[in-house]
């Protein structure tokens, strides 16, 4: 732990809401930390802070933005989500000025809300070079949502004629990550089909499915077990590497697939393109889950990201199957 940050390196961030949830991260080309959250039933939350742990007190005044949408407001990633009401879920995304306020020329007074027709929740966004949003999630549609934006938060009739796109694999499919290559085309990463493989579809920059990517634009995997949320990073090489979570038996492990740029398992990754990882039961968890079950374990990725001399750092929780105790690196 890196005791300039805070002095111990860590920071724990009070919004004053009975429960309060941190789930990305994003950093700044100056340094500083922005992360996002959901802060009680009701509001987007966002804490930006100094390189060196402390509240950056421009933003906003003391460091810290609620944002209210209306419903009860999750945020997924900075700064998209989902906000629901008891009758609808739509996708929600929120753009802030560098002091924390809302950019009213982004959407109405900062924010933008997308029905897709159904229970639409927003699960991860990218920026495009241009300044254009990418938001993909799941809903009712049973497929990938996705969503691009123009840069005052209209939505993008180039993008699929009205801005929106559904992507489906057999009647199925969960968006749970996206990212933009360096060509402008879009790969988002989930899981599809009704026996939950691994799944990655690439778009072109008009909305269309990429035919060069496996022949139809989609491409499944099965690394050995029901598969759950996966999170994608591009290589420099052109490679797709796409982390989840696979569950067999009791079990769930850390599983990573990799593909070329055309939508191939690269066999000289792992055995077949395919890496397992599982950390099995820590000695130590007795006290701390008392719940804990002695022949199964629970390692549930969170995110993938690459170094620039191109290790793969995969990041989650890993424990006994209830609850979850632990934090876990690959």
């Amino acid at each position: 732990l890196d005791a300039s940050f805070d002095g111990d390196g860590m920071v724990v961030t009070d919004f004053g809401e009975p429960f309060e949830d941190a789930n990305a991260i994003a950093i700044q080309r100056d340094g500083k930390i922005v992360v996002g959250g959901s802060a009680g039933c009701g509001s987007f939350a966002l804490a930006r802070y100094n390189i060196d742990g402390s509240l950056d007190t421009s933003f906003d005044g003391d460091g810290k933005v609620l944002t209210d949408f209306g419903g009860c407001d999750i945020i997924k990633i900075v700064a998209s989500g989902e906000t629901f009401s008891p009758f609808a879920y739509d996708f929600a995304i929120a753009r802030y000025n560098p002091d924390g306020g809302l950019d009213t020329g982004f959407g109405s007074g900062g924010k933008v809300t997308t029905d897709f027709g159904g229970y639409d929740a927003a699960n991860a966004a990218a920026l495009q070079p241009d300044g254009r949003i990418v938001v993909v999630g799941n809903g009712g549609a049973n497929a990938f949502l996705v969503a691009r934006y123009r840069t005052d938060g209209s939505l993008d009739p180039t993008f699929d004629g009205d801005g929106k796109r559904t992507v489906d694999f057999n009647g199925y499919g969960w968006a749970s990550d996206v990212a933009i290559q360096s060509d402008d085309k879009i790969v988002v990463s989930g899981f599809g089909t009704f026996s939950f493989l691994f799944a990655l579809a690439r778009l072109n920059g008009d909305g269309s499915l990429d035919a060069s990517f496996d022949g139809d634009g989609k491409v499944t995997a099965n690394p050995g077990g029901d598969t759950r949320k996966t999170a994608v990073a591009l290589q420099v090489d052109g490679c797709i590497v796409l982390a989840g979570t696979i569950y067999h038996d009791f079990d769930a492990s850390f599983a990573i697939v990799r593909f070329d740029s055309h939508g191939t398992l690269d066999p000289s990754f792992g055995s077949g393109g395919r890496v397992i990882t599982d950390f099995g039961n820590p000695e130590d968890v007795g006290g701390l889950c008392p719940a804990a079950r002695s022949d199964c374990s629970e390692d549930i990725v969170s995110d993938i990201t690459i170094q620039r001399d191109g290790k793969i750092i995969v990041v989650g929780g890993a424990g006994p199957c209830t609850p979850t105790c632990f934090t876990a690196l690959a």
